[in-house]
C-alpha cells in the first residue's frame, strides 16, 4: 500500500491533475484519465474526435447521441497548456482541426464594420445558401453579422469590455464556419493581427437542442453562440484566459446579457454540478466554476447592476483586476470586487444561495407572472429549480446533515405543520465560515435573515410561519468539502412581557396594540403571552396625553428611552424581560415664520417644516417635510389645535431625529399693496440654534417655550 502511495505521488508530480471545465459530454472520458484508463494523448484526442470527427470516439465514454459541445474554447485553450506533455501525432492530428485552410469563397463585412465573415456555400462547411432578400449575401450570414455587431456594441461600446481590435492585420476581427459538433469556439491560432483570437462557428445550427428565442431554436442558437464567444475574444484581451473554466461561467452569463430571451444555456446546459440540481456542490467544484454555474453572475449582475441590459459595473470590474492581476484566484478576485460594492463574496455568496431557493415552483410571481424577488426569469418555464436535502410538515424536527463543500449550501423547506410560529435552533460545525438562513414567504415577498451564530457556530431564531420557507446552511469559506451541521424545530416557549405607556417614568395610561394580535389592545402597564424570539409590531394607541399636569401636554416621543425609535409604531424581539415602554414628553409652542426685510406687513409666503413626529390626517408618519403657511405653529398632529415641539431635540451634538427647516432661493409677497419678491438671506430665531444658517435647508434645536425660528428674505 505504501509504495502505490508513493507511486501515485510521483505521477501526481509528473502529470499534475488537468482541471477541465463544464462539458457534460466528456465527464465519463475525464473520469476514466483520472482513474488512469485512458491516457492524457487519448483524453485529449478524443476531446478532438467529439466536435471534429465523432465517428473516430471511443464509444465506451460516449453515449449514442452527441449532443453539440457548447463551446470548444476551454478544450483548444486545453490543448495549448498541455502540448508539450502530447505525442507528435497527437499533435499532428489536433493540429490538422485547427489549421484548416479550405478556400473561402466570400467574405462580408459587418455593417458596423468589426466583423470580417469568411463563409463558402458549397462543400462540407458550407452555410445555408438562402438568399430572401435576393442581395447576393446568404441569410444565415446576414444573420450573424447581426448578431456579432450587436454583440460587441452591448459588450464594449456600451460595458465598456476590452475590445479585440486587429490594429496591424486586416483591420477586422475575423469570423469562419465549420461543420462541426460544437457551437463555436474561439481561438487564438491563424489570428492575422493583434486581435488576440479569431472565432469558429457552426455553419447552420440546424438541429441544434432548443431554446426559447421566438424566432426559432436555430437563430436562437447562433445569437447566444454569437455572444459567448465574443466575450471569450474579450476575455483573452483582458487576461488571456488565466481564469480557467470560468471564462465559460463568463461567457455564459453574458448569453442572458445581449440575447436574454433565448435561455440557451439554462435549458440545455444545467441538470448537472449546477446549483440547483447539486446545491452541495462548491461553486468551483471540479477545481473551477463554468457554464452550470453562470447563475452566480446573473445574480451579481442583477444585484449590484440593477439588471442593466446596457451597463455591467461589477463584471467590468472583474474583469479589469483581472487584467492586472491575471494570477490571482478567481475567488479572491469576486471578494476583491465585491468589497467595492460595499459587500463580499461570504455576504454576496448567502443571499445567491437565497435566490436559489425561491425559483422555479417556489418562485415568487406577480398575477402576470412577473419575478417578485431574485432573478428576474425565476418563474418561467424551463429555470431550473433546487434540489431539497429535507421537506417539513410536521413538528418538533431533530435533524442534520452533512457531505456540503464551501461555497456550497443544503435547501431544507419548511411548511407551516399548522404552526402559527416556529423556532429554529441550530448547531453548525466548529471553526468553518458559515451561515444559516431562516426564510419564510406568504407568497408576495420574501423575508430572510441569518440566525445570530456565537464562536461555535450555535444560534437560534424565532419567527412567524407563512406559506413556506426555507432553512439554508451555506458555507461561506473558500476551500475545504463534507462539512455538517444539525437542528431542531418546535413551536417557541410563551414569554410574558409589559407594555406601558410613560410618562416620567409613571405609567400614563390608555392602550397599546400588537399588530399581530389586533383584536385584543392591551391596557398601559399589564403583560402580555409573547412567543419567545419572535419578532412583533407594537404601536401605542395614545399620540398624546392632554393636560397631563394643568396645561401641559405630552406626546409620545421614543420607545425604551431609544431615540432613533421614535415612531408610533416600533418593532422588537419578544426575549424575556424585554419589556416595552413607549415614553412621552411635554410639548411647547413654538412660531416658524418668514421675514422680509422692509416690509414689515408682508403677507403670504410659505414655510417648509420637518417634523419626525408629526402625524398626518391618515394617522401616518411621513417622517419627511411638508409646505405650511407663514407664520406656522407646530401642533404635530393634523387637526389639532394645542401642540408644539419637543426642546433640545438633536442637541448638542446634532444626532437624530431632530426637527429642520426649509425655505424657497425666492418667494413672491403681497407688502404695500404690491408683489415683491424675496430672497433667501438666511435664519435667525430667538431661542433657536440651527445648524446651518446661510443655507435654505437645516437642522434647528428649539431651546424655550414660544421661540421663534425666522427665514429672513
Amino acid at each position: 500500500m505504501k509504495l502505490k502511495i508513493v507511486l501515485c505521488l510521483i505521477l501526481l508530480l509528473m502529470f499534475p491533475l488537468v482541471m477541465f471545465a463544464g462539458d457534460i459530454q466528456f465527464k465519463k472520458l475525464e473520469a476514466a484519465y483520472q482513474r488512469g484508463e485512458v491516457t492524457l494523448d487519448e483524453l485529449m484526442l478524443n476531446k478532438f474526435y467529439y466536435i471534429f470527427e465523432p465517428q473516430k470516439l471511443s464509444k465506451k465514454y460516449f453515449s449514442e447521441k452527441l449532443t453539440p459541445l457548447k463551446c470548444g474554447t476551454m478544450t483548444i485553450k486545453n490543448y495549448f497548456a498541455l502540448k508539450n506533455r502530447l505525442k507528435a501525432e497527437t499533435i499532428r492530428i489536433i493540429e490538422s482541426y485547427l489549421q484548416k485552410t479550405e478556400a473561402r469563397e466570400s467574405t462580408y463585412i459587418s455593417p458596423m464594420k468589426y466583423f470580417k465573415i469568411s463563409y463558402t456555400t458549397t462543400g462540407s462547411n458550407a452555410v445555408p445558401s438562402d438568399d430572401n432578400d435576393g442581395d447576393g449575401i446568404p441569410d444565415f450570414v446576414e444573420w450573424i453579422a447581426d448578431y456579432l455587431d450587436t454583440s460587441w456594441d452591448v459588450l464594449i461600446n456600451q460595458c465598456g469590455f476590452a475590445a479585440p481590435v486587429d490594429n496591424n492585420g486586416d483591420g477586422y476581427y475575423n469570423i469562419s464556419f465549420e461543420n462541426m459538433n460544437s457551437y463555436g469556439y474561439t481561438t487564438p491560432q491563424g489570428v492575422d493581427g493583434n486581435e488576440g483570437t479569431r472565432i469558429v462557428f457552426h455553419n447552420n445550427f440546424l438541429s441544434f437542442p432548443p431554446n426559447q428565442d421566438p424566432e426559432g431554436n436555430q437563430k436562437g442558437s447562433a445569437k447566444v453562440t454569437c455572444a459567448h464567444e465574443f466575450k471569450h475574444a474579450s476575455q483573452y484581451i483582458h487576461s488571456q484566459w488565466s481564469e480557467s473554466g470560468w471564462i465559460e461561467l463568463d461567457a455564459a452569463w453574458v448569453e442572458e446579457l445581449v440575447f436574454d430571451y433565448v435561455n440557451d444555456t439554462m435549458l440545455n446546459f444545467t441538470g448537472y454540478e449546477d446549483p440547483f440540481s447539486h446545491p452541495h456542490w462548491a461553486i468551483d467544484h471540479g477545481g473551477t466554476g463554468s457554464y452550470e454555474d453562470y447563475f452566480w453572475q446573473d445574480f451579481l449582475h442583477q444585484k449590484f447592476d440593477n439588471n442593466s441590459y446596457h451597463s455591467a459595473p461589477i463584471i467590468l470590474a472583474f474583469w479589469q483586476r483581472r487584467e492586472s492581476n491575471p494570477n490571482e484566484s478567481v475567488l479572491t478576485t469576486y471578494d476583491n470586487v465585491l468589497q467595492q460594492m460595499g459587500s463580499s463574496l461570504e455576504d454576496a455568496f448567502v443571499e445567491y444561495v437565497v435566490w436559489n431557493y425561491y425559483t422555479g415552483s417556489r418562485a415568487i410571481l406577480d398575477a402576470q407572472g412577473n419575478s417578485l424577488f431574485g432573478y428576474d426569469e425565476a418563474g418561467i418555464n424551463g429555470f431550473p429549480e433546487s434540489n431539497l436535502q429535507a421537506t417539513h410538515n410536521t413538528y418538533p424536527v431533530n435533524s442534520s446533515g452533512s457531505g456540503v463543500e464551501h461555497l456550497a449550501a443544503h435547501h431544507i423547506r419548511l411548511n407551516p405543520g399548522g404552526e402559527e410560529a416556529l423556532k429554529v435552533m441550530f448547531n453548525g460545525q466548529n471553526n468553518v465560515s458559515l451561515s444559516a438562513v431562516l426564510s419564510w414567504t406568504d407568497g408576495n415577498r420574501v423575508i430572510w435573515e441569518e440566525i445570530p451564530l456565537d464562536e461555535a457556530n450555535d444560534g437560534f431564531m424565532s419567527e412567524w410561519t407563512k406559506r413556506f420557507g426555507a432553512l439554508l446552511f451555506v458555507v461561506t469559506q473558500q476551500t475545504g468539502i463534507n462539512f455538517s451541521y444539525s437542528y431542531q424545530i418546535d413551536a417557541p416557549p410563551w414569554v410574558s412581557l409589559a407594555f406601558t405607556n410613560k410618562i416620567d417614568q409613571q405609567n400614563a395610561g390608555g392602550t397599546l396594540l400588537l399588530l399581530e394580535d389586533p383584536q385584543n389592545p392591551i391596557p398601559s402597564g399589564s403583560n402580555k403571552n409573547v412567543y419567545e424570539g419572535v419578532g412583533y409590531t407594537v404601536n401605542t394607541q395614545n399620540e398624546r396625553f392632554l393636560n397631563w399636569t394643568a396645561n401641559d401636554d405630552y406626546k409620545h416621543h421614543d420607545w425604551n428611552e431609544v431615540s432613533q425609535e421614535y415612531l408610533l409604531q416600533h418593532y422588537f424581539k419578544a426575549l424575556a424581560g424585554n419589556n416595552q415602554d413607549a415614553n412621552f414628553l411635554q410639548m411647547h409652542p413654538v412660531t416658524i415664520k418668514n421675514v422680509l426685510i422692509y416690509a414689515d406687513d408682508a403677507t403670504d409666503g410659505q414655510i417648509d417644516f420637518h417634523d419626525p413626529w408629526y402625524v398626518d390626517q391618515n394617522g401616518n408618519q411621513p417622517d419627511d417635510f411638508i409646505t405650511w403657511s407663514s407664520p406656522h405653529y407646530p401642533k404635530g398632529k393634523f387637526g389639532e389645535t394645542t401642540g408644539g415641539v419637543f426642546l433640545e431635540q438633536g442637541w448638542p451634538d446634532w444626532q437624530p431625529p431632530y426637527y429642520s427647516v426649509k425655505a424657497e432661493a425666492q418667494q413672491t409677497f403681497t407688502a404695500h399693496g404690491q408683489s415683491i419678491t424675496g430672497y433667501f438671506l438666511g435664519w435667525e430665531g430667538t431661542d433657536v440654534t440651527f445648524q446651518h444658517a446661510d443655507q435654505q435647508e437645516t437642522p434647528l434645536v428649539f431651546h424655550a417655550e414660544n421661540a421663534e425660528a425666522r427665514v429672513v428674505l
